[in-house]
C-alpha cells in the first residue's frame, strides 16, 4: 500500500538528515582551513557576508583578507 503522507515524512526527515550533514561537513572544512573542499559547497554565484568582509564567488569565497581570523565567533556542530 502507498501512503503519500508518510512518503511526505520520510522526504523531509531526509531532507533534514543532509542538511544537518551539510552544516556539519561546512563547520569541519572551514575549521580545518580545507578551503578549496569548503568552496565547492557553495554554488557558483555565492555570496557570503561576514561582519568585516563580503564574498561575492565560490572563487572569492575560499580566500580571506591576509591577516584576517576567518574561524572567529564560528561555532558549528562536529560532522557525524
Amino acid at each position: 500500500m502507498h501512503d503519500a503522507g508518510l512518503d511526505a515524512a520520510v522526504r523531509v526527515l531526509r531532507a533534514r538528515d543532509e542538511i544537518g550533514r551539510l552544516m556539519a561537513l561546512y563547520g569541519q572544512l572551514l575549521d580545518d582551513l580545507r578551503l578549496e573542499e569548503w568552496g565547492e559547497l557553495f554554488t557558483d554565484d555565492a555570496i557570503w557576508r561576514i561582519p568585516s568582509v563580503t564574498f561575492a564567488s565560490r572563487e572569492a569565497d575560499v580566500r580571506w583578507p591576509p591577516g584576517s581570523d576567518p574561524l572567529s565567533g564560528i561555532v558549528l556542530t562536529p560532522a557525524r
